[in-house]
C-alpha cells in the first residue's frame, strides 16, 4: 500500500556540527582541497600518474564473509586489482587474542591451549548459516596455500581456526608498485528508529563500538566525530564513506546527506543484494546522488563523491543474485601505489567508478568549467558519453511515497534534478558548465550496457561514472 503527499524539500543544507571531517596530521588533504580548487589535471604533478583499480568494501571470515581473509585477498590480487581493503564489520584484523567477532562468539572452556597465541580464533560450526566458519571455508585456503597454511586447534571436541591479522596479510600479499592492501573496517548497525546505517573507515588500523543515535543523521554525524577523535594522530589521511543508503529498503534519505555536507563520500554502486525491492517513482542511486549535489551546489557546499564497491561476502566470481565480487570498483589516478597517494587522490576527486567501462582520461578545468572525458576503446563498441547535471532553477518540490511493509517515507523527486545536458557518441567528449548549471558529471556506457535486474537491485553494467564537478 502506497500513498503520496506533497512537501517542500529542504531549503538549506544546515550542518549538524562544524568539526572537520578528515583527520591524519598536517599532510592531510583539506575539505577545500578535496573539492578540486584547481580542477583535475593529470599533468599537474610529475606526469607519471596512472590509473589504479581498487576495491574498498569486502568481507571475510573476520566477520560474516565466507572466505578466509587470505583467500579473499588472493581473489582480488589475481583478478587485476591494484589495491584492496578488507573492510570487515565492527572490528579490525588485530593481534589481540579473541574468540568472538561480528556474528560469532564461542570461547573455549579451557583457554590454556591458546597461551601465547594471537589474533581471533573462530570456532568451526559445520552447518549453513550467517557468519559461520565451515570446513569448506578453511579447506579452500588450505587447498590454495598448502597444508600448514591455516592454523587450527581442537579443544574439547571443538575446532578453532586462527584468522590472519592485517600485518600478516600485508606481508603475504603486498608488492611495491603491484598490489596494495589498505587497512579499514565497516561500522555496522542501526539507528534507534530501526534504519540500517553502515559506514566505512578506510586507511585506519583500529575500531570503536557502534554509536547508535535517534536517526541516521545523528548516527552518521556522531560516528564521523568519533572517528576524528580516534584517528586524530594518524600519520596519513583516511576516508569516511556512507555505505549503501538504499539497503535494505530506502533507509537513508538524500536529505540526510544534504544536511551532513561534510560527508564527502558515499557508495554509488554496491552488490546486487544492496537494496529493494524497488518502489515505482522512488529515488534510485543516481537520483539520490543528484538530489544531494543539487542542494549542496545551490548552497555552495562541498559536492558528494561516489565510490564503487561490490560489498562481497562470497569470493566466487560472478555470483549473480548473491554477493560475489567484481560488481563495481574504483579507478584512482595517483602518482604511485601507496596508501597516501591513493587516499589523497580520492580526496581530490581524481577517480571514477566503473562496472566495466574503462576511461583513458578525465579532466576538469576549474577556470573554464569544462569536463573532458576520453574512453578506452577496449570498453567496446557504441560508446555513449552523457553529461549530467542540474540547473539552478530546479524544482524544490517533491513527493513522499509511504509504504507499510516495511514502514517507510520515501522521497520522489522532480525530473529536472539530474538531467542529461549533452550526449556524445564516441570515445571523447566534453561539456562546459553554463551560467545556469550547478555541476556536471559524466556517465559512460557502451552498446551492450543495460540495467541488469537482480532480485532486489538494478545495476547498470557495464558503465563508468565520473565525479561531479563545479566551478
Amino acid at each position: 500500500m502506497k500513498s503520496f503527499s506533497r512537501r517542500e524539500f529542504l531549503k538549506t543544507s544546515a550542518v549538524v556540527g562544524s568539526a572537520p571531517l578528515l583527520a591524519g596530521g598536517a599532510a592531510s588533504v583539506s575539505a577545500s582541497e578535496a573539492q578540486g580548487t584547481s580542477g583535475i589535471d593529470p599533468g599537474a604533478a610529475s606526469g607519471t600518474a596512472r590509473w589504479y583499480k581498487g576495491q574498498l568494501h569486502t568481507h571475510s571470515q573476520w566477520s560474516d564473509g565466507g572466505g578466509m581473509p587470505e583467500s579473499v585477498c588472493a581473489v582480488y590480487k589475481e583478478n587485476g586489482y591494484d589495491f584492496f581493503c578488507l573492510s570487515d564489520h565492527n572490528g579490525f584484523q588485530s593481534e589481540e587474542l579473541k574468540f568472538k567477532g561480528f556474528g560469532f562468539s564461542k570461547e573455549p572452556a579451557d583457554k590454556s591451549a591458546f597461551e601465547g597465541e594471537t589474533s581471533t580464533w573462530k570456532c568451526v560450526i559445520d552447518e549453513k548459516g550467517w557468519a559461520k566458519m565451515r570446513k569448506a571455508n578453511y579447506q579452500q585456503a588450505i587447498d590454495k596455500f598448502g597444508e600448514g597454511s591455516v592454523k587450527m586447534k581442537v579443544v574439547d571436541g571443538d575446532t578453532y581456526v586462527r584468522l590472519k591479522t592485517f600485518a600478516e596479510l600485508e606481508e603475504q600479499f603486498n608488492e611495491p608498485g603491484e598490489f596494495l592492501l589498505i587497512p579499514g573496517w565497516e561500522q555496522t548497525g542501526s539507528s534507534q528508529d530501526g534504519m540500517q546505517v553502515h559506514m566505512n573507515f578506510i586507511n585506519v588500523k583500529s575500531w570503536f563500538p557502534y554509536i547508535r543515535k535517534a536517526d541516521p543523521a545523528e548516527t552518521i554525524y556522531e560516528t564521523m566525530i568519533a572517528g576524528e577523535k580516534e584517528y586524530a594522530d594518524n600519520d596519513e589521511p583516511y576516508l569516511f564513506i556512507l555505505n549503501h543508503p538504499q539497503w535494505p529498503y530506502y533507509d537513508i534519505s538524500p536529505e540526510v546527506l544534504v544536511k551532513l555536507d561534510r560527508v564527502l563520500f558515499w557508495e554509488l554502486t554496491n552488490n546486487p543484494r544492496s537494496g529493494g525491492p524497488t518502489v515505482d517513482g522512488a529515488w534510485d542511486p543516481e537520483k539520490y546522488w543528484d538530489v544531494v549535489n543539487a542542494y549542496r551546489a545551490a548552497n555552495r557546499k562541498p559536492l558528494l563523491w561516489g565510490t564503487g564497491s561490490d560489498d562481497a561476502h562470497s569470493i566466487y566470481p560472478n555470483a549473480v543474485c548473491k554477493d560475489g565480487p567484481f560488481f563495481g570498483w574504483n579507478m584512482v589516478r595517483a602518482e604511485e601505489l601507496t596508501t597516501r597517494a591513493i587516499i589523497e587522490s580520492m580526496l581530490r576527486g581524481d577517480f571514477y567508478v566503473s562496472t566495466g567501462v574503462t576511461l583513458k582520461d578525465v579532466q576538469f578545468c576549474k577556470e573554464t568549467g569544462t569536463l573532458k572525458v576520453s574512453v578506452d576503446a577496449v570498453s567496446g563498441e557504441g560508446v555513449k558519453i552523457e553529461f549530467i547535471g542540474t540547473k539552478k532553477t530546479f524544482d524544490r518540490k517533491s513527493e513522499i511515497i509511504e509504504t507499510e511493509k516495511p514502514k517507510r517515507k520515501i522521497g520522489s523527486y522532480p525530473d529536472n534534478i539530474g538531467v542529461v545536458l549533452k550526449t556524445v557518441d564516441g570515445l571523447e567528449g566534453e561539456y562546459t558548465l553554463q551560467q545556469d548549471d550547478l555541476y556536471v558529471r559524466a556517465r559512460i556506457t557502451v552498446a551492450g550496457s543495460e540495467y541488469e535486474k537482480f532480485k532486489k537491485y538494478e545495476l547498470l553494467m557495464p558503465c563508468a561514472w565520473t565525479q561531479p564537478y563545479t566551478k
